[in-house]
């Protein structure tokens, strides 16, 4: 019998109540996720990229359960944890882990590095105090920082140090997969390089899975197995990362890989038109295919019904009726 996917996600929602009004009445809800699905096998690294707005973070956060979705299934080995709660929730709690956009509010400022780092072991009851402190001193070399300055505070750190004490307290507990938000938006480019080679390394060595979050292409392109798009809360195409950015088919990962800087814009661009206008309001999305306000091929069609994201003969899934 073949081992089930690390990571299943089905159909997944979720949904922010607008209220108004001195009775706080609801009138609407942002669509922040409508009907995303994606899988993540073990030791692989699938890309999670798009404009800002368009629902990454809140996949994210609830994929590890610090938010509840609305709708759909998040399968962890077979295993739906949507309805958990509680202590039920620990066992996966400790098989996925997250690591946030800001490696400084994400550190608690009172607690030296010791402390942060050694929170997940005390909250599951591993270890007595000695063996906490033997994992903190391996956890923090095996991150590239000296065990000796577990006895300083957060803000003690550069800004490259403070993420990798938070990916040091992502390791703690030994997960199967890390949810990665933006790990390296707040870092300087020199500093970014020294993260994603320390990924890449853990990777190899622990046989870690990693849902990276990210609108860094060029992180994306070279971190990433799989790269899956996403626009306005749905998933628009999901590819193998060479096939992805060599020859990208849905109009929008055109215009998100046409945007990225390269060193020489006038080399290497391919003739497309430029994709004008913003991102619709999650809260009123265009009926159709949700991009179509802004696509150089939309017709009546796109306008009327939503395309499927259907499997396609290179490898690739898409949503899109002209393509």
């Amino acid at each position: 019998m073949s081992e089930p996917t690390l990571l299943e996600v089905k159909d997944l929602v979720k949904l922010f109540d607008v209220q108004r009004g001195f009775l706080r009445r609801k009138v609407g809800a942002v669509r922040a996720v409508d009907g995303l699905s994606l899988t993540v096998e073990k030791g692989e690294t699938v890309a999670l990229v798009g404009e800002s707005g368009c629902g990454k973070s809140t996949v994210g956060r609830v994929l590890v359960r610090l938010a509840d979705p609305t709708g759909g299934q998040v399968l962890y080995r077979g295993t739906d944890i949507t309805a958990l709660k509680g202590r039920a929730l620990k066992p996966f709690r400790r098989r996925v882990q997250i690591m946030f956009q800001d490696p400084f509010s994400s550190l608690n400022p009172r607690l030296r590095v010791r402390d942060i780092v050694a929170e997940p072991l005390v909250v599951h009851g591993i270890g007595n105090r000695a063996a906490r402190q033997a994992k903190v001193a391996e956890l923090l070399d095996q991150v590239g920082l000296s065990p000796d300055r577990m006895g300083a505070h957060a803000h003690e750190f550069s800004g490259g140090q403070r993420q990798r004490i938070g990916l040091a307290r992502a390791l703690a507990l030994g997960p199967d997969l890390i949810v990665a938000d933006e790990p390296l938006s707040a870092l300087d480019v020199s500093v970014q390089a020294q993260v994603v080679n320390l990924m890449a390394e853990l990777q190899a060595k622990l046989g870690l899975a990693f849902l990276l979050i990210s609108h860094d292409l060029a992180v994306v392109e070279h971190l990433s197995r799989r790269v899956a798009v996403m626009y306005l809360g749905k998933i628009v195409e999901t590819a193998p990362t060479r096939l992805l950015f060599s020859a990208p088919r849905h109009p929008y990962t055109e215009a998100l890989l046409d945007a990225a800087p390269v060193p020489d814009p006038h080399a290497g661009r391919a003739d497309r038109p430029v994709i004008a206008g913003e991102v619709p309001s999650p809260l009123n999305p265009p009926a159709g295919c949700r991009f179509h306000p802004r696509c150089p091929l939309a017709t009546d069609i796109c306008r009327q019904q939503e395309p499927s994201l259907s499997p396609r003969d290179d490898g690739r899934s898409l949503a899109c009726h002209h393509r």
